[in-house]
């Protein structure tokens, strides 16, 4: 077993956490959480850490198995995949700092749409397992964006 894939998931996964966390402290998450009406879907607040570090973790052995390849896509996927992880950081500020709830659909859309061209281009299905989770949390992720934009009033659809 290649244990290297494994450290790299762990260790994607800690340092991802440790920057989502300072940037969910940066933004006023309390004020979301307080004053946003939120969809009938909505999990308990500890489930979202429980989804990401498994998801991060995940998406670090993607990474890493995609690195370490001879995928004649390697580049492409490489750049698909830091401006994934670019656009699912930016999601917390837009939404909960900022309160664009329709831009935040918008980013998870493209999210998907980003992860989809990953899987298409990347030729081992192991490595293309790593993504369904974070595919899966998504959809569901979209249908709250989507409830919070609708629940909420028509100011914050700019």
């Amino acid at each position: 077993m290649n244990y290297s894939i494994i450290l790299a998931g762990i260790m994607f996964s800690v340092v991802i956490g440790l920057l989502n966390s300072v940037i969910m402290k940066l933004t006023n998450k309390i004020d979301y959480d307080t004053k946003t009406n939120k969809s009938f879907l909505q999990p308990p607040g500890w489930i979202f850490g429980v989804m990401w570090t498994f998801i991060y973790f995940l998406y670090g052995m993607y990474g890493y198995s995609i690195y370490k390849s001879n995928n004649s896509f390697k580049i492409p996927i490489m750049i698909l995949y830091v401006v994934n992880l670019i656009m699912n950081l930016s999601w917390s500020p837009l939404v909960f700092g900022y309160k664009k709830y329709i831009m935040g659909v918008y980013v998870i859309w493209m999210i998907i749409y980003s992860l989809i061209a990953m899987m298409v281009m990347t030729k081992n299905t192991t490595s293309t397992l790593y993504l369904v989770p974070y595919i899966s949390w998504l959809i569901l992720a979209m249908q709250l964006n989507i409830d919070i934009a609708k629940n909420n009033t028509l100011s914050t659809f700019q």
